[in-house]
């Protein structure tokens, strides 16, 4: 770990040189994020509470001539992921609508936007990050695309061929205010989280998000729902899932923008047939930010949860960041 931490801050110091000493093409652009948070949890198992570094984020990104783009991007996050390549990327321009890129990514399936501190309940189903190659056209306010990608979960119970031959499709519209989509996944079960409960499955499992995000004003409204199309059965991830299920994830975020940035978000969030997966049924949440200091703001965050057996728990988060 000190040697990763020794490597990072070597890498900030090259970095930040060459962007000093850069300009235009080949200029590298830095850009990071920095959260702790303080976190206390009443619920009907124990009661407890914590305070973390709960993101450290650091991109690196470099225009290195008119036809291609390349960026990096570093994470850690305390208790859940190593610090480590979070994205590693190139991107070619083919043309002034068209953009090739290669590299690790997380897969453009479902927007998993939130004004919360907490990961809303669709990023379960929806978050997948993998070393892909995709295809994106973006003519005007549309903006389409098309990927493949070598996933770690196996079908036929685990004997089918380790084959890039997982793909999805995304489709948005967006304005300076409204912004809608429909992204399509051809096996739901390589998301990140799903992939902790086991690497077979019987068959691949299709999955649909639906997705807007609407800014009027001061008035802030967003929505996602993600379900999935197929069933997993009985014995797929090692025997979690015990019978047949199409788990379905949404979230509704309804809030309020004032005009020195101060933010005040209602969520409501469920999923469906998610129990083999320990989703919660229910959550419910309130969060209200406010700027303290350029690039660094205050946010708290009450959330009431339900599970599948009625059991409940709630937890409030007190979080400080700051973005640069």
């Amino acid at each position: 770990m000190k040697t990763l931490f020794l490597i990072y801050f070597l890498f900030v110091a090259l970095f930040a040189q060459t962007t000093k000493a850069s300009s235009g093409l080949g200029q590298i652009k830095i850009d990071g994020l920095i959260e702790v948070e303080a976190v206390d949890e009443d619920s009907y198992i124990e009661d407890s509470s914590d305070i973390q570094l709960a993101t450290v984020a650091l991109g690196f990104y470099s225009n290195v001539n008119e036809k291609v783009d390349a960026h990096i991007r570093f994470l850690f996050e305390e208790d859940k992921t190593e610090f480590g390549i979070d994205e590693a990327a190139v991107d070619l321009r083919l043309s002034d609508v068209s953009t090739l890129t290669v590299g690790k990514l997380y897969l453009p399936f479902g927007s998993l936007e939130s004004y919360m501190i907490s990961d809303p309940l669709v990023l379960g189903l929806g978050e997948t990050n993998e070393t892909i190659v995709r295809l994106g056209f973006q003519p005007g306010p549309v903006a389409m695309a098309a990927y493949f990608f070598d996933g770690d979960i196996l079908a036929d119970s685990g004997t089918a061929e380790d084959k890039a031959d997982n793909y999805g499709l995304s489709f948005s519209c967006s304005s300076d205010t409204l912004n809608l989509g429909v992204d399509y996944l051809s096996n739901v079960a390589d998301s990140d989280v799903l992939q902790d409960f086991g690497s077979a499955i019987n068959n691949n499992v299709a999955a649909l998000s639906l997705h807007f995000h609407l800014r009027l004003g001061g008035f802030i409204a967003l929505a996602e729902y993600t379900s999935a199309l197929d069933e997993f059965i009985a014995g797929d991830f090692g025997g979690q899932v015990t019978t047949a299920v199409e788990p379905v994830a949404t979230n509704l975020e309804l809030g309020y923008e004032a005009s020195d940035g101060r933010v005040i978000v209602l969520s409501v969030q469920s999923t469906d047939e998610s129990a083999a997966f320990e989703f919660p049924e229910t959550a419910i949440g309130v969060t209200y930010s406010v700027p303290v200091l350029e690039g660094a703001g205050f946010a708290i965050e009450y959330m009431s949860l339900a599970d599948y057996t009625d059991d409940e728990a709630s937890v409030i988060t007190l979080q400080l960041g700051y973005e640069f």
